[in-house]
């Protein structure tokens, strides 16, 4: 199961965290968030960065216009 929620910060008011246990579900998840030209290098990214930290971000241009934290529980 994912979870989304808004989690806007000062300056920075397009900011979204994603959770779930499910590391597969979440990179699905979240790559149809990403622009074309950035999901190749974030699919890989997510894997290795929520493996070793369980945790991410999606920045603010590969989200077109919206930040994302990604965590896996």
């Amino acid at each position: 199961m994912i979870n989304i929620t808004h989690t806007p910060k000062n300056l920075s008011y397009n900011r979204y965290t994603i959770e779930s246990d499910n590391i597969e579900i979440l990179i699905e998840d979240c790559v149809k968030r990403i622009r074309p030209q950035s999901k190749k290098y974030y699919e890989s990214e997510l894997k290795t960065d929520l493996l070793k930290y369980k945790k991410s971000l999606i920045d603010v241009h590969a989200g077109m216009g919206i930040s994302y934290v990604v965590i896996l529980l």
